[in-house]
């Protein structure tokens, strides 16, 4: 009697376990099936995704063009992007800060940069840099498609390490106001570095990196929380297209000071949550576990 108690105490637990892990088990399947998908035919997922998005889109209206690639993403295909959920964080960021240079590094289908150019104000400039010349000619297609042209939104090809250096004396772009990251996770931190290195962030310019719990960029978020030129706050949200999956964007705010003591020990920085800033400045080292921060000191997991 005493084991069948024991057994029936672990039953919501087993329950709980399992539906969560049903979602990640419906991604994982999704993906594969696209990948399998790939290889039997001639045709890749993405540019499936163009047809879909040339049959069903209304041409120069973004918003619909966003609204169908959601659609795609939902009924057919997965597309790894922002989404709508994440989506919304993205566009409150840009109504508050209104920036006019604007870079974004990982266009991938060009999900983003629609996103991004629609809640730019007049005048505004959007650079996107895509590694894959493949993505790159899809996205193209997708940016042309939701009508921007190449005044708005410029689309350059090439790794993102080797764009950075070139964009001031090659692509006119002093400093950015705005930089939106979406591209190699284990990218983010080098390429955070090399903006910083070529003076290419602009004074309170604000940083926003996708993905940053699900699949992860916790060295990323070390190096923000630790370097102490950053002001950061992660917005929670869900995977695109899955709910149950948590997932997250970092928002950086530069503030250009020079950290409070060696970097990553994290002096000088604050995490934020819900707007409001939360604890005193950091004496601790912090390591990232799962989906949170747990601190080795005096501190709050995020």
């Amino acid at each position: 009697m005493v084991s069948v108690a024991i057994a029936l105490a672990f039953v919501p637990l087993v329950l709980a376990l399992a539906l969560r892990s049903r979602h990640y088990a419906v991604l994982v399947a999704r993906v594969a099936l696209g990948w399998l998908r790939d290889r039997l035919s001639s045709v890749p997922r993405e540019h499936r995704a163009l047809q879909y998005l040339l049959a069903h889109a209304v041409p120069g209206d973004p918003r619909h063009v966003l609204l169908t690639l959601d659609q795609w993403s939902r009924r057919c295909e997965h597309l790894s992007c922002v989404g709508p959920d994440k989506g919304r964080v993205v566009e409150r960021v840009l109504s508050a800060r209104s920036p006019r240079r604007v870079l974004e590094l990982g266009t991938s289908c060009g999900y983003g940069a629609v996103l991004v150019a629609r809640a730019l104000p007049p005048g505004a400039r959007l650079l996107t840099v895509e590694r894959d010349p493949r993505r790159a000619a899809l996205a193209e297609k997708v940016i042309r498609l939701a009508g921007f042209d190449e005044r708005t939104v410029e689309l350059i090809v090439g790794p993102s390490e080797e764009v950075i250096p070139q964009l001031r004396a090659r692509h006119g772009l002093d400093a950015a106001d705005f930089i939106l990251m979406g591209h190699g996770k284990r990218c983010y931190e080098r390429d955070l570095r090399l903006l910083e290195r070529h003076r290419l962030l602009a004074a309170g310019a604000t940083v926003l990196a996708d993905h940053v719990l699900f699949p992860g960029a916790p060295h990323f978020l070390r190096y923000a929380r630790g370097c102490g030129r950053f002001r950061c706050r992660l917005h929670r949200a869900s995977l695109e297209y899955f709910r149950g999956i948590p997932d997250g964007i970092a928002e950086l705010r530069y503030t250009g000071s020079p950290a409070g003591a060696a970097a990553g020990s994290g002096a000088g920085t604050r995490w934020e949550r819900g707007g409001k800033a939360v604890g005193a400045c950091w004496e601790c080292t912090g390591k990232m576990v799962g989906t949170h921060w747990e601190w080795s000191g005096n501190g709050l997991g995020i």
